[in-house]
């Protein structure tokens, strides 16, 4: 064949393909590009939303009430919206149409979670008869009712329900057998390994629990006044001895000082600034009774998220923890597919096909362990494909829960000091001064009331840290200085390691000091446990039980 001829073929057939492959090549490639980039704005919106749940919660004195968490969680996801418009470029009243591409929002926070997606509103005659803020079928962008992560259970004949949170404490409601009949119960609690901890020496684990006298937290509540702080059922209290006008207790109401009356403040004082009032020891003495009455009163030590007598009950592997992370899992599952797959009824996209994508096992280990937002956007186009993206960001820094890695310990190495993460190696060396476990939130900038109107407006706000050690750099910021808290079952399989396993294997490499670093921790867990709000919460003064509010 000539040369010419094949330059011909080459021109009317090879030519073409390559010229289509090579579009088609370069379509691929931009789409791939505009996913990440989908991905990436996706992700940075999620952050806005967490962070602004995160300060809501954290300068609000009410964020324990039900109707203020909503109002956070509404603030946040309109946070969110706001921020997707703005990285697609869709302002003003595109907002809206960018809501037709977001099928759900879910906030998994301490005992259940919300769904932030659309429904149609549905009204009773007597509500339609009436002058109601929404009209009868009309498309809402809201919160659906709260979900708990509750589960039934019929066991040897008796029917109850467990309701599972982010740690080791439960409610259980329900019919259990108490000496011979059938009772109805309503209780709940931490739970603990009942053998791991000692009620005459206050000894968890191996390691002292330290009493009120050795666990001393003092706060700042503006740039310059500290004072010694109890949390309280979710409330802080203050002890102020300085001032003469009113020498007292005080907290804080919409970011203004309180005090409480002299005989109340006197009672208040002598009950829970005393030293004999150790709230880390009240909270052990509390889940270990609590523990053995599941076990023993109401005869469940047979079921198997009890086995052993709840041995290391606290620990990743237990029977105990992997139910409560398949409840809470199968859970978000089956509520979140449904409202994603009614998305596809209500939308006003063209050809929905909104649908519940595939999370990975270990997102499930941070959606499961803390809260966080799980935000999702869908049918976005990118030219050849619709975009179907998800993005999960969790928060451990909220008054919401107190999670393993929520306690940081402190040294006093430098002349202001520093905060760890537990896992920090530097905390492990002899030449570290420790100094006590601390919440997390106490690190986290607050906002207070500097000048008002004579309205009450706020005209001007002040900011200060409860805390003033500063975030180490190795281990707070980059993460450089830490121990993987992981490790391997018989098979090989790798699997996530809690504080608790990380602090026994600690105790029998370092010997004392890793016993010193464990009595911190255990401590400072235990008290700010104790001081969560807790509805219809028991507190406990200098041994006996009172009602809570």
């Amino acid at each position: 064949m000539k040369i010419q001829a094949l330059a011909v073929i080459f021109v009317l057939i090879i030519l073409p393909i390559s010229i289509v492959l090579s579009e088609y090549v370069q379509i691929q490639m931009d789409t791939i590009k505009i996913q990440t980039q989908y991905d990436s704005q996706l992700l940075g919106a999620t952050y806005d939303a967490v962070s602004a749940f995160q300060k809501n919660t954290v300068n609000s004195n009410f964020s324990d009430l039900t109707t203020s968490k909503m109002r956070d969680i509404e603030a946040s996801a309109n946070v969110f919206i706001n921020s997707v418009a703005n990285n697609f470029k869709m302002k003003g009243n595109s907002r809206d149409a960018i809501k037709e591409y977001i099928p759900a929002i879910v906030y998994t926070l301490y005992d259940g979670y919300y769904i932030y997606t659309p429904f149609t509103n549905a009204l009773n005659d007597i509500e339609i008869s009436h002058e109601s803020t929404y009209q009868n079928g009309e498309r809402i962008f809201g919160l659906k009712p709260y979900i708990y992560y509750s589960k039934e259970y019929n066991y040897n004949g008796n029917n109850f329900v467990i309701t599972y949170s982010l740690d080791n404490y439960i409610t259980i409601e329900g019919e259990v057998m108490l000496d011979g009949t059938k009772t109805v119960i309503n209780d709940g609690g931490y739970l603990i390994d009942p053998n791991a901890y000692e009620t005459t020496s206050k000894m968890y684990r191996g390691v002292p629990i330290k009493s009120g006298k050795d666990d001393k937290i003092y706060e700042f509540v503006n740039k310059d006044d500290k004072y010694e702080c109890v949390k309280v059922n979710g409330t802080k209290y203050y002890l102020d001895e300085d001032n003469n006008d009113k020498d007292g207790i005080f907290y804080f109401v919409q970011n203004q000082r309180q005090y409480l009356s002299e005989t109340t403040g006197n009672e208040f004082k002598t009950n829970y600034f005393s030293d004999e009032y150790n709230s880390a020891q009240i909270y052990y003495d509390k889940a270990r009774a609590f523990t053995e009455k599941l076990l023993n009163m109401y005869q469940l030590s047979g079921m198997d998220i009890f086995s052993n007598n709840a041995k290391d009950i606290e620990f990743y592997n237990s029977n105990f923890n992997q139910e409560r992370r398949k409840v809470i899992k199968e859970s978000i599952q089956k509520n979140l597919s449904s409202a994603i797959a009614n998305f596809n009824n209500i939308s006003q996209v063209t050809n929905p096909n909104f649908q519940m994508p595939k999370l990975q096992e270990d997102e499930w280990d941070k959606i499961i362990n803390n809260v966080s937002v799980i935000s999702f956007l869908q049918g976005m186009s990118m030219g050849t494909r619709p975009y179907n993206g998800y993005a999960i960001v969790t928060n451990n820094k909220n008054e919401e829960s107190v999670g393993e890695e929520s306690i940081y310990i402190t040294t006093t190495d430098t002349n202001q000091g520093e905060y760890h993460r537990i896992n920090d190696l530097d905390l492990l060396e002899g030449t570290v001064n420790l100094g006590q476990g601390v919440f997390n939130v106490n690190f986290e900038r607050k906002a207070i009331d500097k000048l008002s109107d004579v309205d009450g407006s706020v005209i001007e706000k002040d900011y200060y840290y409860p805390r003033k050690e500063l975030a180490c750099y190795n281990s707070i910021v980059n993460q450089s200085n830490i121990k993987s808290m992981e490790k391997s079952l018989s098979d090989g399989t790798k699997v996530p390691e809690t504080v608790y396993e990380y602090l026994e294997d600690v105790i029998q490499e370092k010997g004392e000091k890793g016993r010193e670093l464990a009595s911190l921790y255990y401590t400072a867990l235990g008290r700010e446990r104790q001081g969560l709000f807790k509805m219809g919460n028991n507190l406990w003064v200098n041994g006996s039980r009172e009602s809570g509010s």
